[in-house]
């Protein structure tokens, strides 16, 4: 595990790589890898001990890029353009390009712009979102600064981002699927 002060070219091509990366967000420190490669996911799963099959959200630099994998109806777009960048997570309905291995149930997708503009830069110039759970073992709390994130856990990964986070509370997640609107997870908004 490499963890040092930012490069931001290093860890772009980390995340490239494929490789699983703690990263500071505009809620709690996260955990990631690129969507795009199976193999990293399912590190990164087995590293949180997370069970397969359960979904994680996936974080965007722009509602552009979050419309190439997501589908936006008008709520979600009044939604996304209201609190986005923000720390609101959607649950929406698939989009052709976003890869099976990281939908939710019934093609599910929880999707989220992070007020964060280091972590948004990275995602833009590695040209497609980074899978974003909170930077703990499944069920812990996740952790608000560095020096709460598991030692054990940070053991395991390529590489920690040493900045500041945003928050000291997860995202509000509303899922806007099958044409309802509901309150799965109460947050800052």
């Amino acid at each position: 595990m490499k963890s040092k002060p930012v490069n931001e070219e290093d860890i772009i091509n980390a995340f490239r790589r494929g490789d699983i990366i703690i990263f500071p967000t505009d809620t709690s420190f996260g955990i990631g890898c690129i969507i795009s490669n199976p193999v990293s996911i399912e590190r990164l799963y087995k590293i949180k001990g997370r069970p397969e099959g359960k979904p994680s959200t996936i974080l965007v630099s722009n509602i552009e890029m979050a419309r190439e994998y997501a589908i936006f109806d008008n709520r979600a777009l009044l939604l996304a353009k209201g609190f986005w960048p923000g720390p609101l997570t959607l649950v929406l309905s698939s989009g052709n390009l976003a890869p099976n291995f990281i939908k939710g149930e019934g093609g599910t997708l929880g999707i989220r712009e992070p007020d964060h503009d280091l972590l948004k830069t990275i995602i833009d110039k590695v040209g497609e979102p980074i899978l974003g759970p909170s930077a703990n073992f499944s069920g812990d709390n996740p952790p608000y600064n560095l020096s709460t994130i598991d030692k054990k856990l940070i053991g395991m990964v390529d590489y920690v981002i040493e900045e500041k986070c945003g928050g000291q509370q997860n995202s509000t997640i509303i899922d806007l699927t099958n044409n309802k609107m509901s309150l799965v997870r109460k947050g800052p908004i």
